[in-house]
């Protein structure tokens, strides 16, 4: 399966599935970013995140996994 199908896919994997996907794209993310070469840097991290944080902030709550949405709200463990 290649990255481009399983990210279409990602929807339909159980929360675990995709908890443990992100940890291992973390991971990765952290050995690149903590081996490069800030000189070779394309955009930095600011403008990044920058990029990113709008769409953080259009996504709705009740499909983030928060205290307010996800496995918080849809299972009840005491």
């Amino acid at each position: 399966m290649t990255d481009e199908t399983r990210d279409h896919e990602t929807s339909s994997w159980p929360a675990a599935e995709r908890c443990s996907d992100g940890a291992v794209k973390a991971r990765t993310g952290f050995l690149i970013a903590s081996h490069e070469i800030p000189a070779n840097r394309r955009v930095d991290f600011d403008t990044t995140i920058e990029a990113i944080a709008p769409t953080a902030k259009e996504i709705k709550s009740k499909y983030k996994e928060t205290s307010e949405g996800g496995l918080a709200v849809s299972v009840v463990l005491c």
